[in-house]
């Protein structure tokens, strides 16, 4: 098998990640923290309480509520 027939052959996700995922939107509160700790998608935020996202760098209980008020309105 050619490169070219892996190339195709090639998943263009992981296997365990969600079938669609939304990249944080640009205005998204604390994107900057986020992003810096690995958290590119919206999808990657579900789940988290505030205790999780004040212990990212960056990211205090005010932005933390911030954070969380953005993704219930997504």
């Amino acid at each position: 098998m050619g490169l070219g027939t892996l190339r195709r052959h090639r998943r263009s996700t992981p296997p365990n990640a969600p079938e669609t995922s939304t990249p944080l939107p640009e205005d998204f509160p604390g994107r900057s923290a986020l992003l810096a700790a690995g958290y590119a998608t919206l999808e990657s935020l579900r789940g988290l309480s505030e205790a999780d996202l004040v212990a990212i760098k960056g990211i205090g209980p005010k932005l933390a509520q911030q954070i969380l008020q953005a993704l219930e309105s997504e």
